[in-house]
């Protein structure tokens, strides 16, 4: 666990978002791909704020609204269509050679 997991209620670990998401490739868009860079900025200032500010119990709002971002990112990157594998192209082009 990192100094900054530690100090960082909000924080979730690699493993955690493994378990959350799909193993499954997305066809990110140019649009996609702008949303989620945005929110990981905004996640990125608003945590960079609230450890400059020592991490002190008047800032809950910084907690509540860096959860909500990440949870909007995980429903962007999760909504993205799936990338189809080779095989299931290779499968799908044979399909229709032989059809």
């Amino acid at each position: 666990m990192t100094a900054t997991t530690a100090s960082m209620p909000f924080a979730v670990s690699n493993s955690e978002v493994a378990k959350a998401l799909p193993h499954r490739r997305r066809l990110i868009t140019p649009e996609v791909g702008r949303a989620l860079e945005r929110l990981n900025h905004a996640i990125e200032y608003l945590t960079d704020e609230y450890v400059h500010q020592g991490g002190s119990k008047a800032l809950n709002d910084h907690l509540c609204t860096v959860q909500l971002l990440m949870d909007v990112r995980k429903q962007v990157y999760v909504d993205a269509p799936e990338a189809h594998s080779m095989g299931a192209r290779c499968k799908y082009f044979l399909a229709r050679l032989f059809a």
